[in-house]
């Protein structure tokens, strides 16, 4: 009896310091992972704030009331609803739908 104990705890301490060394193990190698993915970002930041970045949103500075822009403006006619009153939608509980004479007018 007293020898299976010392087998049984020898087993424990054996199978303790195995999880603990894994956990040590993995911890190392994972921080590494951390670490480069903390430079990744930082690389991403700068890169984003650089100077070579700051060209492609550059927006054109155009005149607005120059010929060349008033030409692509037309006058257009108010858009007709109809009259305020009526319903476009009909709605029963929870299922709304248009109403179908509105669809073949418009």
């Amino acid at each position: 009896m007293h020898q299976l104990r010392k087998c049984s705890r020898r087993n424990l301490i054996l199978l303790v310091s195995l999880v603990i060394g894994y956990l040590l193990v993995d911890y190392a190698l994972n921080s590494r992972d951390y670490v480069d993915n903390r430079e990744k970002i930082s690389l991403i930041e700068e890169s984003i704030r650089s100077l070579a970045n700051q060209g492609a949103c550059k927006l054109p500075n155009l005149p607005v009331d120059s010929p060349e822009m008033l030409s692509f403006l037309k006058d257009e006619q108010p858009v007709e609803c109809g009259d305020e009153n009526e319903d476009w939608m009909s709605c029963h509980k929870s299922l709304c739908i248009i109403k179908p004479d509105v669809v073949k007018a418009h």
